[in-house]
């Protein structure tokens, strides 16, 4: 197979057990050769430090998809080359999220290292973007022809819905929560359905109804999003959630259970100004205390049933996959709250 370029090396994430975990070393060989494939893609020579950049700071929990595409094609009929050859521009892919993601967010520094917008700036991600997309679709246009329609829905789905987002953040009504927070999960639906609709259809399957797609999806955003609330991501260099104008389930949770945190959420939003700064950390942690309190646990009930949801709604030969990834995802934040084992899912 040739020599491993150093900036092809993968990083397993810690944190997630489950799948993740024992399948990582089962598939390590084949992301680690899908990595070099894509670092050696050819590009610009004018993109080359930009692109360098990108692929010597993978981020560990981008592993997490290739190991499900993975188990997707091995659970429909078995891993083909065709699934080999598909993993670049899969891992491609992520890394245009990537960009999107923490430029949106305005995000400098993720799994402890600099991004994209942090090293060079938000103004050059729209041609970091152009550039990484033409990749991509060259890539799908001339090896997977049959996957395009697939990509670029992808591609136009997250894009649009980041992109709204970024606009409805600090929003104003608490009424329009409801569909900020669906155009949230819309994102991860997008993002989930080409992930595993490209291992279906390269077995020849038809893709996951959406019936278990978009529990699936909405799983993940959860279970993200709580960590981003219960791990404090804001010490460790990242966004703040909360603080950023982002409307989650967990927000959407406590508001329900305690509907006057709203004057706070308003304060903390819209009456923000330079000579107020620790009252609005104060808020901002009275706020976040109230989520955790009443928040965490509706969402992580909401999670578990959605695992079983998903799993229900899976054809036969993938139910045991949607179970055990989605008790993956489940015991990330399981401790969270109450527990949450399979033996509740069963009841």
């Amino acid at each position: 197979m040739g020599s491993i370029s150093n900036n092809s090396q993968i990083r397993f994430p810690e944190n997630f057990k489950g799948i993740f975990e024992s399948q990582a070393r089962w598939y390590e060989e084949r992301l680690t050769v899908a990595r070099r494939d894509l670092c050696e893609m050819p590009i610009p020579e004018e993109f080359r430090p930009f692109f360098d950049f990108i692929t010597e700071r993978s981020q560990p929990s981008f592993i997490l998809l290739p190991i499900l595409f993975l188990e997707v094609a091995r659970e429909s009929g078995g891993i083909t080359d065709r699934h080999q050859d598909f993993l670049p521009a899969l891992m491609l892919s992520m890394e245009i999220i990537a960009v999107m993601d923490d430029t949106i967010d305005g995000s400098n520094t993720r799994s402890e290292h600099q991004t994209f917008p942090g090293r060079w700036g938000a103004h050059s991600s729209t041609s970091c973007v152009a550039v990484l997309m033409s990749m991509l679709i060259q890539q799908i246009a001339n090896s997977f022809p049959s996957l395009l329609d697939l990509t670029l829905e992808a591609v136009r789905g997250v894009g649009a819905k980041e992109l709204r987002e970024e606009f409805d953040r600090y929003p104003r009504h608490v009424d329009d929560f409801p569909r900020i927070l669906e155009n949230r999960y819309g994102q991860t639906i997008d993002g989930y359905r080409f992930v595993i609709s490209s291992a279906l259809r390269l077995n020849g399957m038809a893709d996951l109804p959406r019936a278990s797609l978009v529990p699936f999806a909405r799983i993940g955003q959860d279970v993200d999003d709580l960590v981003n609330l219960i791990e404090d991501r804001g010490k460790q260099g990242e966004n703040d959630d909360l603080r950023r104008g982002l409307v989650t389930s967990a927000l959407v949770q406590a508001l329900r259970l305690q509907p006057g945190l709203a004057v706070e959420l308003r304060e903390l939003w819209h009456l923000r100004t330079e000579t107020r700064l620790r009252r609005l950390d104060d808020i901002h942690r009275s706020i976040r205390t109230s989520m955790l309190t009443h928040g965490v646990t509706p969402v992580i009930d909401q999670i578990t049933a959605d695992v079983k949801t998903c799993e229900q709604a899976a054809p036969f030969y993938l139910q045991q996959l949607m179970r055990r990834a989605g008790q993956t995802w489940l015991d990330r934040v399981a401790g969270f709250g109450r527990p949450a084992t399979t033996e509740n899912i069963l009841k």
